[in-house]
């Protein structure tokens, strides 16, 4: 997935990945955090990207675990 693929497939979805986040985190800043670690993981496995058929359901995925696995980590 070339960068204007990847801005214009995952940058339009940024909002509503952070309300995600939020509705997981409840913080604003550690949800920003989050939306922007999936952000970068989601760059770095761009050229598989392709592979999926609803790129904006496997980010929100991503982003729901992302998050989860943050908040099993601070509760431990």
């Amino acid at each position: 997935m070339s960068q204007e693929r990847y801005k214009a497939k995952i940058l339009p979805i940024r909002q509503k990945l952070f309300h995600i986040a939020q509705n997981i985190l409840h913080e604003d800043a550690a949800a920003e955090d989050a939306v922007q670690e999936v952000l970068l993981k989601l760059w770095h496995i761009r050229d598989s990207l392709g592979s999926y058929d609803n790129v904006a359901a496997f980010a929100t995925t991503v982003t729901k675990n992302h998050c989860l696995d943050k908040l099993k980590l601070k509760n431990k």
